[in-house]
């Protein structure tokens, strides 16, 4: 069974791996969308200290993982994904990760 890691990348804090939560901040959350084979990565109230890149990891021979980056600036999030600029008013965050596949909702 192969299991994904939601990581913070200045710290290598690992936030989540699967459903079970490392962080003891409780606006990080992971959670599986069964239907879709999705993980999804929640960041409720958005604060200008989650800024930064963050890693989802699947536990593949090689490992696989994708990167993002979140800039928050005012009351706006800022973060790339497939080469699309995404602009939204902070408060909740959810980042997908696919096996092959990465994109937000």
């Amino acid at each position: 069974m192969l299991q994904v890691s939601w990581i913070r990348r200045r710290d290598a804090h690992i936030l989540t791996v699967d459903r079970y939560t490392f962080i003891a901040d409780d606006r990080f959350q992971a959670f599986l969308v069964e239907a879709t084979d999705t993980w999804t990565l929640q960041i409720k109230y958005v604060q200008a200290r989650d800024g930064g890149q963050y890693e989802c990891q699947v536990s593949t021979e090689p490992k696989m993982s994708h990167f993002i980056t979140l800039n928050v600036v005012g009351k706006y999030c800022l973060f790339f994904v497939n080469s699309l600029l995404f602009l939204i008013f902070r408060k909740n965050l959810q980042f997908e990760c696919f096996l092959f596949k990465f994109s937000w909702i």
